[in-house]
């Protein structure tokens, strides 16, 4: 009987060895993994025309559409300045 249990011991403690000596690096690799996103977030926020390339056409289309506008205020304004 204790034999036994000795192998019982013995077989449990080394599933836990194993178990934990392989989750920990996964674990360790999801830390890092995250720490890395955390960066490269940050450094997005302080940087954001750095290492991202994306067309900003849709950006200047907008700012071309507000221009137009407003100088089609400004000149229907000034008509209606010199009308009086």
């Amino acid at each position: 009987f204790p034999l036994f249990l000795l192998f019982t011991l013995f077989t449990l403690f080394t599933l836990f060895t194993l178990f934990t000596l392989f989750t920990v690096p996964a674990q360790a690799d999801i830390i890092d993994d995250t720490i890395g996103n955390i960066q490269q977030a940050i450094n997005d926020a302080y940087n954001p025309d750095r290492g991202r390339d994306y067309e900003d056409s849709r950006d200047d289309g907008w700012q071309r559409e507000v221009s137009d506008d407003r100088r089609r205020q400004y000149d229907d304004r000034r008509r209606q300045f010199e009308d009086r």
